[in-house]
């Protein structure tokens, strides 16, 4: 069963994604939910506990660069679940645009946001991905899905 992991900018639709194309039943982890400190330290021994179990599991968070997301494929490379990424692609404008109808916690300040669209750069197969997934946003709640062809693994790609 593979570990999946959500990479895009905050308010590019990955939790609305999830709650669309997968069972509730299936593990999902988001930093967002979780409180306090130790975030990554909790939702490391959370992925594991499923793969563990033999289980697919779905980590929701930004990951905008390949650090942010080297230790999560390094642990599912120790327990031998194939690695997906699912790229979340999407205009910054697009993004503030849908995060400023956000409220509460939800709302990400505009500068985090502005700083997290410098920094991502699109999961590459060479960081161990066995299959990667691109996905835009149609509005209101639609979305394109195309799987990336393996054999390429183009640093050329560039964020809308």
């Amino acid at each position: 069963m593979p570990l999946v992991i959500f990479v895009g900018l905050q308010a590019s639709g990955k939790s609305t994604f999830f709650k669309l194309h997968f069972d509730p039943t299936q593990p999902y982890i988001s930093k967002d939910a979780m409180s306090g400190s130790g975030k990554e330290q909790r939702l490391q021994r959370r992925v594991r506990a499923y793969l563990e179990e033999g289980r697919s599991v779905v980590v929701d968070n930004t990951h905008p660069t390949p650090m942010c997301r080297q230790a999560l494929i390094e642990l599912g490379r120790a327990y031998g679940a194939p690695v997906w990424g699912v790229y979340f692609e999407t205009s910054l404008e697009d993004a503030l645009k849908r995060n400023a109808l956000r409220s509460g916690r939800q709302r990400v300040p505009e500068k985090i946001m502005i700083t997290q669209h410098r920094r991502m750069i699109p999961p590459q197969k060479r960081e161990g991905f066995d299959r990667i997934f691109l996905v835009s946003m149609k509005e209101p709640f639609g979305f394109t899905i195309q799987e990336l062809d393996p054999a390429i693994d183009s640093a050329d790609r560039q964020i809308v």
